[in-house]
């Protein structure tokens, strides 16, 4: 069973305004539904093909949720490969992205690294369930492999990224039409839920987080660059940030990979346990924040709730639809573009069926 997330955004424009917006995220799985009872060897099966979007990031956070032998004690630290996959994942959706703002004649050559990386990733994971100098060994050794190689890969497509930082999302090339820049909030970022006053946290209340409409991603996660603090105050969070904030991201992944095998890992996994006994997983995603929680009772799953990206950046009432409502004088053929570019910056990879209106 795959049902793959999906947006449906309707926006009415008359004389240069925006008249009036619909996003509609699609209904929620009904996962207390599908998954109540199941076993939680079957949940953890389940669960990935529910979600093919971020499928490995699923993955790892419902093992963190249901895995009888995980220690939520320990946090994420006794699962070195699942981190790793997850920033494989998170390597491979940026450069799809990429794939996608790409020149054809690019395209190639892209498509051949992420491939050449994909297969790097399967190797691990193969050594790792033969056992092939166990789990301090092998899997370092792969870390560096694969680090080594997306460096070497960002260097020689260096010339490309340039072009798309400075290229159609820089701001001296966006079209006028933002009367104001965007008031929200920022996802903090994994460490603010280590401690206990935050693990009370309801996963059952996007868009606001503390009374505030939030947006979780990249350039969430690039908010303590210096450079970016400075373009918020001036633009708000705009397309050309959130592409910028992408690309840097992007470039300091090798880094990320490599302090997976030192001694100071940085995870992109936390897993505690809530003040109501269940246990939680957040796993930062190139496209925002994932976080699944859930309890068993017996072996088997009693609830589990799952709040992707989506449900924070394309909720109805969220950062999406602040942002298009910050646009103003715009001719009616500049619109739909400058509503696409404003959907694609938020989340590239997620399926979005837009429909503009203009009357006169």
């Amino acid at each position: 069973m795959i049902l793959p997330e999906h947006i449906r955004v309707e926006a009415r424009w008359r004389e240069g305004h925006l008249t009036g917006i619909i996003i509609d995220p699609g209904l929620p799985l009904p996962l207390e539904q599908i998954l109540s009872g199941r076993t939680a060897e079957e949940a953890m099966d389940l669960l990935p093909a529910l979600f093919p979007i971020c499928r490995r990031s699923h993955e790892a956070a419902a093992r963190l949720c249901l895995d009888p032998r995980t220690d939520p004690e320990k946090g994420a630290t006794q699962f070195l490969l699942p981190a790793f996959r997850c920033l494989h994942e998170e390597a491979m959706t940026l450069l799809f992205g990429l794939f996608l703002r790409a020149e054809p004649g690019e395209r190639a050559g892209l498509a051949r690294f992420r491939k050449t990386l994909d297969s790097l990733e399967q190797e691990a994971v193969a050594g790792s369930s033969r056992g092939e100098g166990g789990e301090k060994a092998g899997i370092r050794a792969s870390l560096a492999a694969y680090a080594d190689l997306l460096e070497q890969g960002l260097l020689r497509e260096q010339p490309f990224l340039s072009r798309l930082h400075d290229g159609p999302a820089h701001p001296a090339s966006l079209p006028s039409g933002r009367k104001r820049p965007v008031q929200t909030g920022f996802m903090p970022p994994l460490s603010a839920f280590t401690s206990g006053n935050e693990r009370s946290i309801s996963l059952l209340d996007p868009p606001r987080f503390n009374g505030r409409i939030v947006e979780t991603g990249p350039l969430a996660r690039d908010i303590p660059d210096p450079g970016t603090r400075e373009w918020l105050e001036t633009w708000g969070p705009a397309p050309f940030l959130r592409h910028r904030a992408r690309l840097r991201e992007l470039f300091n992944l090798p880094r990320r990979v490599r302090d997976l095998a030192g001694e100071n890992r940085s995870f992109p996994i936390i897993h505690f346990r809530d003040r109501e006994g269940f246990r939680v997983a957040m796993v930062e995603t190139a496209r925002g924040r994932l976080m699944h929680r859930g309890r068993t009772e017996k072996g088997r799953v009693r609830d589990y709730q799952v709040l992707s990206p989506t449900r924070w950046n394309f909720h109805p009432q969220g950062v999406l639809r602040v942002a298009l409502e910050s646009i103003d004088d715009l001719d009616s053929s500049q619109a739909e573009n400058r509503i696409r570019e404003e959907i694609d910056s938020l989340d590239p990879c997620l399926p979005v069926t837009l429909a503009v209106h203009n009357h006169a």
